[in-house]
């Protein structure tokens, strides 16, 4: 369930390798932010829970309009939760725990691509590779 992607959380059926996706942000993001797993959500909308607490509900709202996702009364309770909190999208910097050393702008970035609702608009597992964060290392393993 930690690393459930939203598609799976709101009942969407036309899932592809983008899930998996969605897994390697959240472990890259439990790996950043040292807090593995990163999403701790208790059942399915617990999770979903967690990840409106970081992601907002403006980005999943859009999502479920744009896939004709319906919105049962389970999921409009969760979105109604975090709405009265504000509802919005928080920055990377700001879930950084204190003790934590600040991960780089790339590795943000990178979870900035890999954790978005719309798996449209996510990477694909070949640009994700690409991306600047693994520049240090991809001679390496060439």
């Amino acid at each position: 369930r930690h690393y459930k992607s939203p598609e799976l959380l709101v009942g969407y059926g036309q899932y592809d390798y983008a899930i998996d996706l969605w897994g390697v942000g959240c472990i890259l993001a439990g790996l950043l932010l040292r807090r593995e797993p990163f999403f701790r959500g208790r059942d399915n909308l617990d999770q979903l829970g967690k990840i409106i607490a970081v992601l907002g509900t403006g980005d999943l709202l859009s999502y479920m309009t744009k896939y004709k996702i319906d919105l049962t009364l389970e999921i409009r309770k969760v979105i109604a939760k975090y709405v009265i909190r504000g509802g919005r999208k928080k920055a990377w910097q700001d879930v950084v725990p204190k003790d934590c050393p600040v991960p780089s702008d790339d590795g943000m970035h990178l979870l900035d691509q890999l954790l978005v609702y719309d798996h449209a608009d996510q990477l694909t597992a070949k640009q994700a590779m690409q991306h600047d964060f693994f520049d240090s290392v991809r001679d390496r393993v060439n």
